[in-house]
């Protein structure tokens, strides 16, 4: 009896065949800088030795180069963020849609829980569209990971075992989180950015904890006719608000209701491997902010102005547009 627990704790735990410790299986991996930085922080080896690390995205050589100063406070964060508590091998990464992971960077404004970055097991088309396929990648592609500014890296080697869990060699450190407002500059939502600053919702949304955003596009706005600042842009914003949530796309269900900051429901749904929240196509997914996450989509139709609703009282045939 305890010859076959054994075996079916070596299938169950791969890493548990192994006597090689975390550093030893960095240094062999060719992540070696990234070893020498954990060792060179107090705080980062009491996280990395604890014993609760059971996950560690390490950054291949060639793009953690070696530093001869002692990691100042970006380098902890961003030595945190490639280190989770939970164990995950590549097969449990590649399950649609993905999957989100918790790290050790506990700076995040999500209500006591530490930052997270998410799994991305799609393939994605060429098209400018940036629709996505939720089908298996070829093997030969990389799985991605996911994190600040909605920035990817690749695993480049993943399941190497250490006596404490698995490291998965990158080709990058993730992209620390930021606020709402600089992801939206920096992704290229200007429209949606400059918007929350005219109606002085800036530092609010910015700080909110544990929330959810559906960021228009800067086309998707011009569409609605809702680009220019007026009466009505506080309320518009807030539509697209879902606090107390934080909503990584394997999160988003098919059919999950989320109420906003309004108080209205919005409807997830995902069609042939594609993400809606109403009408409106996520098209760009799980950019990770220091208060929760922002996706892209392409409509801003869930808001009708008192314009709209107004035409519509007169002309009913134009209700449903």
């Amino acid at each position: 009896m305890m010859h076959r627990f054994i075996l079916i704790s070596l299938f169950a735990f791969p890493w548990a065949a192994t006597s090689q410790n975390l550093f030893e299986a960095l240094e062999g991996a060719g992540a070696s800088n990234f070893a020498r930085i954990i060792q060179s922080d107090d705080s980062l080896l009491a996280t990395y030795t604890s014993g609760l690390v059971r996950t560690v995205f390490a950054p291949l050589d060639s793009t953690a180069p070696r530093k001869r100063q002692e990691p100042n406070p970006a380098d902890q964060q961003r030595a945190l963020l490639q280190a989770s508590d939970q164990e995950g091998d590549i097969a449990s990464y590649r399950r649609l849609p993905g999957r989100t992971v918790p790290t050790f960077d506990d700076s995040a404004r999500l209500g006591g829980r530490r930052q997270s970055v998410v799994t991305d097991a799609r393939n994605s088309t060429a098209n400018t569209t940036r629709r996505w396929d939720l089908t298996p990648r070829q093997a030969e592609e990389p799985l991605r990971v996911t994190s600040g500014l909605g920035n990817r890296v690749d695993v480049i080697s993943g399941d190497i075992p250490f006596n404490g869990g698995f490291i998965h060699i990158v080709n990058d450190y993730f992209t620390i989180p930021e606020l709402l407002s600089t992801t939206a500059q920096a992704t290229g939502q200007t429209t949606f950015a400059d918007l929350l600053s005219s109606a002085n919702m800036t530092q609010s949304l910015d700080n909110a904890p544990l929330t959810t955003f559906f960021v228009p596009s800067n086309a998707a706005l011009d569409a609605a006719g809702l680009s220019t600042p007026g009466p009505e842009t506080a309320a518009m914003l807030a539509e697209h608000v879902v606090p107390n949530f934080a909503g990584y796309l394997p999160e988003l269900q098919d059919g999950l209701v989320l109420p906003n900051q309004n108080g209205n429901a919005l409807t997830i749904s995902v069609r042939a491997g594609e993400y809606f929240v109403g009408d409106a196509r996520i098209v760009q997914a799980n950019q990770i902010l220091m208060n929760g996450v922002a996706h892209v989509i392409d409509k801003a139709s869930f808001f009708k102005p008192n314009w709209y609703k107004q035409r519509s009282n007169r002309n009913p045939e134009h209700s449903h547009g």
